[in-house]
């Protein structure tokens, strides 16, 4: 793959991510409008060359960052194998 290609996945991926996330808080203001009591919880990984940073709100939101993380860590292992 040449380098073109990855910054233009690149590219594409955090864009979808973006369109997600506002998407996201456009439903979640939407959804409150309601007068309804709600609770977000979240979590995240923060990747920092191999070595993951995890946190979240409650433990399962951390569970599902730590699956995550490890979902992470095997796929930029694959891709370095086949760029190296």
């Amino acid at each position: 793959m040449k380098s073109g290609n990855i910054f233009l996945l690149g590219l594409v991926l955090v864009t979808i991510g973006m369109i997600i996330i506002f998407f996201g808080l456009l439903s979640g203001v939407s959804s409150k409008e309601g007068g309804g009591q709600s609770e977000l919880k979240g979590g995240g990984v923060l990747m920092i060359g191999p070595i993951p940073i995890i946190f979240g709100s409650d433990s399962q939101s951390a569970q599902t960052a730590i699956l995550l993380a490890i979902i992470l860590i095997i796929v930029s292992l694959i891709f370095y194998r086949r760029l190296g």
